[in-house]
């Protein structure tokens, strides 16, 4: 297990979902910035997942720092193009 500390923005809007027990949850998308080899800013977009749905209102561009167990996983689609999926299981988020 990795568990990772992340600050970035929302990438649109947290998003209500319900596991196969029935148990809600809240997803989204957060984009971090770092700077690459050259200087140059580089963006990396995560996909967040908490149960804890006190943070449903999170909305684009709004920031959080967070930290959680992160999980990669490498796809081929039917076009033999790889994705790679980088998710984060959240253990503590705050708002910026």
């Amino acid at each position: 297990m990795q568990i990772v500390t992340l600050s970035g923005k929302l990438c649109g809007p947290c998003e209500q979902r319900k596991d196969i027990n029935g148990n809600g949850y809240i997803r989204f998308r957060l984009s971090c910035v770092s700077k690459d080899g050259s200087g140059g800013d580089k963006y990396t977009t995560y996909r967040c997942y908490s149960y804890d749905t006190s943070f449903s209102n999170l909305q684009n561009g709004d920031i959080v720092f967070l930290t959680g167990d992160l999980n990669i996983i490498t796809r081929t689609d039917e076009n033999g193009k790889t994705w790679m999926n980088v998710d984060v299981y959240i253990k503590t988020i705050d708002r910026g």
